[in-house]
């Protein structure tokens, strides 16, 4: 029987495709291989035009086009109607005898190499569907172990297949899955099989009471202080809580303006860590503009072994990392394990929208509202397309954007 190490990869393929409608078939093909099935069917179509997920996999394509658009297409629809809501499988419905002497049997599921099915439906006017997973003949038929898989996948199955019918409508669908998520009261959450959290959508403040409420004083926030909104929104949940800052030697007077900023106006223990060696030292044991030549040795000194020493007391931390900073950022998980520390990585302002942490700006102290604005300036001018943007928008005219 599958393990929740198992069943968790195939959940996060779930609501991936709920996102991308293309992913809809590797998401099957998961579920196929954890059942050890042959092929398998989501039918979430409602025949009225409105939009869902009708899908196949390990099919042979030829074999099912000529059998679909024959009469034994029609021969399999009793059998199709005739099974009922929840789990069931195919003998529960008709017995081997009399389907293996149908010809439903013999003119449609033989030439498919189906024989043994297992099938989850959903009923009812609100985002009906029909997923059936097939075995042929000479194989065992489903047995206990593998309903037990399939009902542990079925809640996600279906919620992976509502949130992929709202995203096909309008607006929403264009918002993506993290924004719709992001509305709602109720979040996602994602828990591997040994109570690790890998998946939570909910707005940023409940992940910090959730994170806060977890981890204690065992809970901190990195900020690199570009800019102090995860501090400011962090701060309002969990007042006293420490922000920790790299100080690499390197930073521009502003960025060490902000942490200033951030520790004197804001409820938050600003703690500076340091490289062991100041810059002075490493260019005297490496020779000077060592980022320039070997970013990857400098980096490990001067960022990921103080990083490493100054979270060594906590089992969780928050970062700022956004989905909307670009390709790189755009499937940043918000809650992670990441076994190489053995801790928690939460980004609270993984979905966050711009338009919502200007919002947030608005509510920070002076100093801490001017840094951020500062950055909001720099996103917006930063490329040709946002300057052709805000010209177009002063202009009253459609943008002639280039990709750059």
């Amino acid at each position: 029987m599958a393990g929740g190490d198992d069943v968790l990869p195939v959940i996060e393929r779930l609501y991936a495709a709920a996102a991308e409608p293309d992913l809809w078939q590797s998401a099957l093909e998961a579920i196929i291989d954890l059942v050890a099935a042959g092929h398998g069917f989501i039918d979430a179509g409602d025949g009225v035009g409105k939009q869902g997920v009708m899908v196949n996999a390990r099919v042979d394509e030829g074999v099912l086009a000529a059998v679909s658009a024959s009469e034994p297409a029609r021969l399999v629809l009793p059998l199709v109607r005739a099974i009922p809501q929840g789990l069931t499988t195919r003998d529960e419905v008709i017995s081997d005898h009399d389907f293996e002497a149908s010809a439903m049997y013999n003119e449609f599921c033989r030439p498919l190499n189906g024989f043994h099915s297992l099938h989850l439906r959903r009923n009812g006017a609100s985002d009906p569907f029909l997923l059936s997973l097939c075995r042929p003949r000479s194989s065992n038929r489903f047995d206990a172990d593998d309903r037990a898989v399939l009902a542990r996948l079925a809640p996600h199955v279906a919620g992976a297949l509502a949130l992929s019918r709202r995203l096909s409508i309008g607006e929403q669908r264009e918002a993506g899955l993290a924004r719709v998520l992001d509305r709602l009261e109720a979040g996602v959450i994602v828990i591997d099989a040994f109570g690790r959290p890998v998946m939570l959508n909910a707005p940023a403040e409940r992940i910090i009471e959730w994170a806060a409420d977890t981890f204690g004083e065992r809970f901190c926030v990195t900020s690199s202080m570009a800019d102090a909104v995860l501090a400011h929104v962090v701060s309002r949940v969990v007042p006293g809580v420490s922000v920790v800052f790299l100080d690499t030697g390197l930073h521009f007077a502003e960025t060490l303006r902000v942490r200033d900023v951030v520790a004197r106006t804001l409820p938050v223990e600003v703690v500076s860590v340091k490289p062991e060696l100041t810059v002075g030292q490493q260019d005297g044991q490496h020779g000077p503009r060592l980022f320039a030549r070997d970013p990857d040795s400098c980096c490990a000194m001067r960022k990921v072994e103080p990083l490493s020493r100054a979270l060594d007391p906590y089992d969780a931390w928050a970062a700022g990392l956004r989905r909307d900073e670009g390709p790189t950022r755009a499937n940043t998980p918000v809650v992670a394990y990441e076994a190489s520390r053995g801790k928690v990585k939460v980004a609270p302002l993984a979905q966050a929208e711009m338009k919502r942490l200007i919002r947030q700006g608005f509510d920070a102290p002076l100093p801490v509202a001017q840094s951020f604005e500062q950055e909001v300036l720099f996103r917006l001018y930063s490329t040709q397309d946002g300057q052709e943007g805000i010209a177009a928008f002063l202009d009253k005219r459609q943008p002639e954007f280039k990709g750059r």
